[in-house]
């Protein structure tokens, strides 16, 4: 059986090619593109990854339902936090990993980022990947 991962991303060609790449390696990938949407499907499915962009929602930003999910409930399950957000890029790699412990998730990779380096983390976080399982 497949890794189910989640992909919640409002950019439809970045979730697209997320999802491509992900399956590409073997993965199961479903992505969403609402900070609701992806809060009610990790309540309905058993993920193994979520790789969540920093949704829009109505105050910008990550919304609070998914703030609170990321804060609370994924700390036993990896996240991985993309974001297009100016300050990503600008601090260094250290300073982000401390940001992300902060916040309990695996990684922050900011915007563009490295698909290679996406799916080594993917499988990493995952075991190293579909092939282990």
């Amino acid at each position: 059986m497949a890794i189910r991962i989640l992909i919640a991303e409002d950019d439809a060609e970045i979730a697209d090619l997320l999802r491509m790449a992900l399956e590409d390696e073997g993965y199961q990938a479903d992505s969403v593109s609402e900070a609701q949407a992806a809060i009610s499907a990790l309540g309905e499915t058993n993920y193994a990854l979520l790789i969540a962009d920093q949704l829009q929602g109505p105050s910008g930003g990550l919304t609070d339902a998914l703030r609170h999910w990321v804060v609370q409930v994924a700390r036993g399950q990896p996240t991985i936090l993309l974001t297009a957000r100016d300050w990503a890029a600008y601090i260094t790699p250290e300073a982000r990993a401390e940001l992300a412990a902060e916040l309990g998730v695996a990684a922050i990779l900011p915007k563009p980022f490295d698909v290679d380096a996406l799916l080594d983390l993917v499988a990493r976080l995952t075991a190293d990947g579909p092939a282990a399982n």
